[in-house]
């Protein structure tokens, strides 16, 4: 087979798979080990934990449910920092256990000391806010499911990339005989749960992890420990299609990529990943094509995905990325639509989800509708953009001048972007050049007021900007603010000799302050650095020459004009 492609046969079954799954997910179970509990029974609920070395987390964790939880159960696998005195402060049921690298074992080690109807399950790094508590206390007396499904949105940066993501897993669950984790490493409560006939229900509720958002160090550490506990459950367990699928994701991020497409394809070919990490699985593959350029491959790879899971994110905005990088602008803004289309959707079709923040999605819309040619469908998204966006690229700005330009410079347009970044040009990652390039365009409007404010913005930040010098002279000019003027102008003389315009308007403002003498020694200079202007300079000072009583100056530049011609 080839290994970026599937048989049309495997894509069938996935689809069959997926549509009796799905129905069983809707049905009531009635499994004699899930029984319904007493509707009255007060429900509630221990917090499980393993931790090691957990001092710089664990305080945030437990004091984030200190309010929800009836108990909190610590299982310690060998902590020589603080994190026990800090799990007594909290009146923890505390115990030991000696690491034997299974953290299923661990896992179900702390699960049998719980004494709750209901078990939370959280790592040190993470966080339940208390926005959530009272509605996870009224899901689990509502007596509908057996196993809660709540979000857990990791914030990530370094190797991890910058865009966070988020996943599904069933956090809160009910103590049923038989319930426990499995899996050496990633462990899971679902396939027990599952084989129980638990009922299970997704939650509006976030838990926020906060591991992933640490030096490289520590999560290249993180990763080696689990390469090396995926790859004992591999040799143990050798047709585990998701140890596979986590072996193949965990070496992509040590940056060993063929090896890691090599585990996702084992994974997807032993048939038995459910719909959900397929499709997760297919859209990996599709990355990694994706960076190779290898674009149809990886549609290929994401419309297989969606076809399992359409409602999803992931897989659209990496589909908008390919038809962006093959010129196919209306396919890519399809694309981005149902990114937009499924932007609130709490639950998704895939087990890793990311998360894209609004100000990317319109500066990609804002993009693809300008190669279309659609200036005003352009300027409304980058409009969307620069609202949206913490710091704005200034080459997009470029952009939305040249659309307005095209459009015939529409005033109201103009005046919504100068007035919106009129006090703060800083947003964008060239300042200086996006203040000029904003106030040319409040020039065009004669905006002049902002047009000030964006010159003198550009001088805070660079005093010798013999450009913004001669503009701000400018402006003081037409308000006849001639001393100002004179001022500005000077200094941009200071700094830029190689400039006719500053020359001649210094010199109309001498000319204005009737001081026509110093006008003449300005002009005299100018002629001498741009001889091509000495005709114009001629007459200027000839007439310079008559209000200061010189006739036989006067007399002298005539007959010189008279013999050039």
């Amino acid at each position: 087979m080839n290994p970026g492609t599937h048989s049309a046969k495997y894509l069938v079954d996935l689809m069959k798979k997926k549509k009796k799954k799905r129905k069983r997910s809707i049905s009531r179970y009635t499994g004699s080990q899930a029984k319904p509990q007493n509707r009255t029974a007060v429900q509630t609920i221990s917090l499980c934990m393993i931790v090691k070395n957990e001092e710089k987390f664990l305080p945030g964790c437990l004091e984030s449910v200190q309010n929800l939880v009836d108990e909190i159960v610590i299982v310690d696998t060998g902590s020589t920092d603080k994190t026990q005195d800090i799990a007594r402060k909290f009146d923890a049921k505390l115990y030991n256990f000696k690491w034997r690298n299974d953290f299923a074992e661990a896992r179900n080690y702390a699960l049998e000391r719980c004494s709750s109807s209901w078990i939370l399950y959280l790592d040190a790094d993470e966080r339940l806010p208390e926005k959530y508590h009272t509605l996870l206390r009224e899901q689990i007396s509502l007596n509908d499911a057996e196993a809660l499904y709540l979000k857990v949105y990791s914030s990530v940066s370094g190797i991890l990339g910058n865009v966070p993501h988020i996943q599904a897993y069933p956090r809160l669950f009910r103590k049923i005989p038989g319930a426990q984790f499995e899996g050496k490493i990633h462990e899971q409560i679902t396939p027990s749960l599952k084989r129980l006939n638990a009922r299970f229900k997704y939650v509006d509720a976030t838990i926020e992890h906060l591991g992933y958002a640490q030096d490289d160090y520590v999560l290249k550490q993180k990763i080696e420990r689990n390469l090396a506990l995926l790859a004992d459950q591999i040799q143990k367990e050798p047709r585990n299609a998701y140890a596979h699928f986590q072996m193949g994701q965990t070496l992509l991020l040590n940056q060993k990529i063929e090896e890691g497409k090599l585990y996702l394809l084992k994974a997807l070919n032993f048939h038995s990943l459910p719909s959900n990490l397929t499709s997760t699985a297919l859209l990996m593959l599709a990355n990694e094509y994706f960076k190779d350029e290898d674009y149809d491959i990886a549609l290929g790879h994401i419309e297989k995905a969606i076809q399992l899971s359409p409602r999803q994110r992931l897989g659209y905005f990496l589909q908008s990325e390919c038809y962006a990088k093959q010129h196919h602008w209306k396919e890519a803004i399809e694309a981005l639509q149902k990114v937009q289309q499924y932007s609130d959707t709490p639950f998704s079709d895939i087990s890793i989800e990311k998360t894209f923040d609004a100000y990317l999605l319109s500066q990609r819309m804002g993009l693809y509708w300008f190669h279309l040619g659609n200036h005003s469908r352009a300027m409304e998204s980058f409009w969307d953009y620069f609202r949206q966006a913490r710091s704005v690229r200034f080459s997009f700005l470029e952009k939305w001048v040249h659309a307005w330009q095209e459009l015939g410079s529409p005033a109201e347009e103009a005046n919504k972007i100068i007035g919106y970044f009129r006090n703060k040009p800083d947003a964008f990652d060239e300042e200086i050049a996006a203040a000029k390039m904003l106030a040319g365009v409040a020039e065009k409007v004669q905006q002049s007021e902002s047009m000030a404010d964006y010159l003198k913005f550009c001088l805070n930040k660079n005093p010798h900007d013999a450009t913004s010098l001669y503009y701000l002279g400018n402006i003081a000019l037409e308000r006849n603010d001639v001393t100002t003027a004179v001022n500005y102008y000077q200094k941009a003389l200071q700094i830029e000799q190689n400039v006719w315009e500053i020359y001649y308007n210094y010199a109309v403002t001498q000319i204005k302050l009737m001081d026509f003498a110093a006008a003449i020694r300005t002009l005299e200079k100018a002629v001498q650095r741009f001889p091509e202007k000495e005709p114009t300079v001629k007459r200027l000072i000839t007439g310079l020459y008559a209000k200061l009583g010189i006739y036989d100056k006067v007399m002298e530049n005539l007959s010189e004009s008279i013999e050039a011609g």
